[in-house]
């Protein structure tokens, strides 16, 4: 009868303890659903918007399209957004030929937002500085991207010149490596040059066109 007694003044307790444990965890689950909501809706970005250039610095060809794209962050949602090139003001959504501004797209991010403006049919007169001006209720922010238009023409010129002078550099410059020396066959015999005299066959196929004749001057 005192057993009996016993455990049923005992099992109360546990009950009790079992609900409360149950309502702390409760709890818990509550302000950390809390804190993150307040992370990523409320609270995120909150202040002046946040503009980042996804590429500051393009270089393009005169004649055709190039596309500068930004991303923002702004809590609450920006007021004003729009891009400054030259004399010209556009807003997201503008079309204005040769210049296209798309509209703001939301990203995973919340409260991110991306953005482009796109350049048709460009010119030589186009390079120079792009702004993007973002405005909220609590600030103002922008970013700035350098454009670079040059012709066909001239970008293969500039690459042809740095490609030239890239391969002069890897036949010139080897101070680690000891002179070697290097066969040519002239007619029925053979040269030998030593390596740090002997001109970059590159220079001597341009110059000479591989001429036997000037082939034995430079093995004298």
């Amino acid at each position: 009868m005192c057993s009996f007694f016993f455990v049923g003044s005992i099992a109360p307790l546990r009950n009790k303890a079992i609900s409360l444990h149950r309502l702390l965890h409760l709890l818990l689950l509550l302000l950390l659903s809390f804190v993150y909501f307040l992370e990523t809706e409320m609270f995120y970005f909150l202040g002046r918007p946040e503009v980042t250039a996804v590429n500051k610095s393009l270089m393009a060809i005169a004649g055709r399209s190039a596309l500068l794209a930004g991303q923002l962050c702004s809590s609450p949602r920006p007021l004003r957004v729009f891009w400054v090139l030259r004399n010209l003001v556009l807003r997201p959504g503008d079309v204005r030929h040769p210049y296209v501004a798309y509209n703001l797209t939301e990203t995973e991010i919340p409260n991110c937002y991306m953005l482009g403006l796109e350049l048709r049919r460009l010119r030589v007169e186009d390079s120079g500085e792009v702004v993007l001006v973002v405005k909220n209720a609590h600030g103002i922010a922008d970013a700035l991207f350098l454009l670079n238009v040059t012709r066909l023409f001239t970008l293969r010129l500039l690459l042809r010149i740095r490609g030239s002078s890239r391969k002069l550099v890897s036949h010139t410059s080897h101070p680690s490596v000891p002179p070697v020396a290097s066969t040519q066959s002239v007619g029925c015999r053979q040269l030998t040059l030593p390596q740090q005299v002997r001109p970059p066959l590159v220079f001597m196929k341009l110059l000479f066109k591989n001429s036997d004749r000037y082939f034995r001057l430079f093995a004298k």
